[in-house]
């Protein structure tokens, strides 16, 4: 078993988004990176053992393993004017005692330093960062977990030598390792007790200990067959990929509770035990073909996936969906077959059954037209839905990524960056003052904007330059007319900075463009999304002289996923639905059952996504697979619903008649599918991962919203409007 921890596995080759992100990576570097936050216990973290913390941890951050640049307060290149010179170099340098006044100047310059505020320190002085770039290798999820452990051990080591001084992290590489670890938490911890749960609920539900033995034995069977084939072909899981066996269990019990109840319903009719297993299959064959086949193709629609690992999970389940057809009548009847079954024959059941029934035929009318139109209400909802992430806030409390986030948000800088290369007009155009004063120009407007603080640019460096040397008043913190005036500035400014830490980081060899690195607090994907959206356009309307790159970075790819992979989604979707109900509609034979299979298919989905808008408004990454996780059971339910209603009209069962045989024969595997689910999955919103919390509440809403269709709507609509003959259902 491997599992990957490398969040880039969800773009393909060819995703635009990420050609743009490896392109600016190729000319700079990569923004792949830890933040150390060092935090003096609400004092300055301009003193002695706080200032000392801070240049140890600089040290040896640069013995990460990885790692590839270290900027922090402690190293950062300073320029001084010294008479008719200038010297740079660290800000605090290595051989300068720590004490009261050598460092107030120290606290001075970093607290009226734009490059550093709200970026390495913070402008009350309170917290101090150490920034740590690193260079993957790609697959990079051995990288990923070698870099968080010592990470993890060098802010240990640091906390112990100083222990009135707090040390907290965070960073894109230790995202990629929390996802990775939320997700395994809750598939070896919560998902085995939703599972266990839904288990126990179904074992009260049948009332059968042996049914359920005989259920979980196939379950076991088939996610386990497809588990281990997956691993045998060599596919690599990932946080998508992982949840692969609970879809595949959900589909492997609606299928297996639908046999068991049968042959118990055989068993109470006095049929002898195997007699009654081979009935039991015998009555489900056609209805669970058909919902392996339908259901297969909803999933064989995750093809249209942007993400490669919605597709693998995909066909990963559509194998499971080949493995339960194998073994539903294959493993199942010979463990039925096997395991004594005592017959039981329940007239309390019966009776509840019965008045249900005419419940359901008294208020046809009514239900046929206002369920319908309250489903439809709904909809409503989908107007209020935002699709919108914010991937600190996908953890609770309980993970460190999301404590050191949060830490380093509210007491140093923001955790999102937007990036941009402009390019100037012609070879070294970069040291031209146009170009300069446009960069800045569009610094000014960056920083005018919502949840931007702070934007690095070379336009800083030109000015701290140019008034140093000019005696470092300030008077002349400006950008000079003279071109060769800068590119000497530059020169000098670039022989004087230490080894890792030269100004390819921001300007690319040829000197034809540079970089412009904007940093975000408190903003959710949809922000970032906008803030690209608005910069971009400036840039059109007011730099169109200076070609400029899309806006990119981990986190802008990241924020355009979930929109990519629901628009993909919806369509392979939609498709899948189309062929569904239309094999569906071919096997039932009849245009009207065809289109309540329709309806009843699609009905719940948009209902439930309608519901959501009105409950919780938010949408997120879980969205993208939600629709093709639910299609199985809702469309077992259904299957099985008009199979068995078709059959009855087919035997000379009137409507009523009909929908109450559905009742007493599939209906009590329908409640037993989906109250086992619910009750399980729900289980899932205790989960300190947003996405997992996400899949429980929305499936179980989705379930429920089915059964309600299948065993009020549904009825109600066929006691209403089929006015056919039951010679037309005669070959059914």
């Amino acid at each position: 078993f491997s599992f990957s921890y490398d969040m880039r596995v969800y773009f393909a080759d060819d995703n635009p988004h990420l050609s743009t992100l490896e392109d600016f990576e190729k000319t700079y570097s990569h923004n792949e990176n830890i933040l150390f936050v060092v935090y003096n216990n609400g004092n300055s973290v301009f003193e002695p053992d706080a200032l000392q913390a801070l240049r140890d941890l600089t040290t040896d951050a640069w013995q990460l393993p990885y790692s590839t640049r270290v900027d922090s307060v402690i190293n950062f290149p300073y320029v001084q004017a010294e008479v008719d010179d200038i010297h740079i170099g660290d800000l605090v340098p290595d051989d300068i005692d720590l004490n009261a006044q050598t460092i107030e100047p120290i606290r001075k310059a970093a607290l009226s330093e734009p490059a550093l505020i709200n970026r390495l320190v913070a402008e009350d002085g309170l917290a101090a960062g150490v920034n740590v770039n690193f260079l993957l290798d790609r697959p990079a999820s051995e990288a990923v977990r070698e870099i968080n452990r010592a990470a993890w051990l060098l802010s240990e080591e640091i906390s112990k030598a100083y222990p009135g001084i707090e040390i907290h992290r965070a960073g894109n590489v230790m995202l990629m390792e929390t996802f990775g670890i939320a997700t395994l938490n809750d598939l070896t911890s919560l998902l085995p007790l939703s599972l266990m749960v839904a288990g126990i609920v179904m074992m009260f539900l049948l009332r059968s200990l042996r049914g359920a033995l005989s259920t979980a034995y196939v379950l076991a069977f088939v996610s386990g067959t497809a588990f281990g084939i997956a691993i045998w072909l060599g596919l690599v899981f990932n946080n998508s990929t992982v949840i692969a066996p609970v879809i595949i269990l959900t589909l492997s019990m609606a299928s297996a509770v639908h046999i068991v109840i049968r042959t118990r319903q055989k068993l109470a009719e006095g049929v002898a035990q195997k007699e009654a297993v081979l009935a039991a299959c015998a009555l489900n064959a056609v209805p669970i073909t058909l919902m392996s086949v339908t259901t297969a193709v909803g999933f064989l629609a995750m093809n249209f996936s942007d993400a490669p690992p919605f597709r693998e999970l995909g066909n990963l389940v559509v194998l499971g969906l080949a493995i339960n057809l194998f073994a539903s009548f294959t493993v199942l009847p010979a463990a039925l077959s096997l395991i004594p079954t005592k017959p039981k024959r329940s007239s309390v059941r019966s009776s509840i059954v019965q008045a249900y029934s005419r419940m359901i035929q008294k208020s046809a009318f009514v239900i046929s037209y206002v369920g319908p139109a309250a489903l439809l209400t709904l909809v409503i909802g989908l107007f209020s839905t935002v699709l919108d992430d914010d991937y600190i806030k996908y953890f609770d409390q309980s993970y460190d990524f999301r404590i050191g986030s949060d830490f380093a948000e509210e007491h140093l800088t923001g955790m999102n960056v937007l990036e941009f290369s402009l390019g100037a007009q012609e070879g070294s155009g970069v040291f031209d003052p146009a170009y300069q004063n446009k960069l800045s120009e569009f610094q000014r407007w960056l920083q005018d904007q919502p949840g931007v603080v702070n934007v690095l640019a070379i336009p800083e460096i030109t000015k701290q330059v140019h008034d140093a040397f000019n005696g470092g008043s300030g008077e002349n913190y400006a950008i000079p007319d003279d071109p060769n005036l800068i590119a000497q500035y530059f020169l000098a400014y670039e022989l004087s900075l230490p080894y890792g830490l030269d100004l390819n980081d921001q300007i690319d060899v040829s000197r034809t463009k540079s970089r412009v690195t904007i940093l975000l607090r408190g903003v959710t994907s949809g922000d970032i999304r906008r803030l690209n959206l608005s910069a971009t356009r400036w840039l059109q309307d007011n730099a169109a002289a200076y070609p400029a790159s899309q806006g990119t970075s981990i986190n802008v790819i990241f924020s355009y996923l979930s929109t990519i992979n629901i628009r993909s989604m919806i369509i392979g979707t939609a498709i899948s639905f189309l062929i569904i109900s239309l094999i569906i509609a071919l096997y039932l034979r009849s245009a009207f059952l065809g289109f309540l299979s329709v309806a009843t298919n699609t009905v719940p989905a948009i209902a439930g996504f309608g519901l959501w808008g009105i409950l919780f408004q938010e949408i997120n990454l879980a969205a993208s697979i939600i629709t093709a996780m639910t299609i199985g059971i809702v469309v077992d339910d259904t299957i099985h619903f008009l199979h068995a209603y078709r059959k009855g009209r087919g035997s000379g069962l009137d409507p009523a008649a009909a929908v109450t045989e559905v009742f007493e024969t599939v209906g009590p595997a329908m409640l037993v599918t989906t109250a086992s689910l619910c009750i399980g999955f729900l289980l899932l919103a205790l989960s300190g991962f947003e996405v997992t919390r996400t899949l429980g509440t929305f499936t179980t809403i989705i379930f429920l919203l089915a059964l309600i269709v299948d065993l009020v709507i549904l009825p109600a609509t066929l006691l209403q409007f089929d006015k056919t003959k039951a010679d037309s259902f005669a070959d059914g």
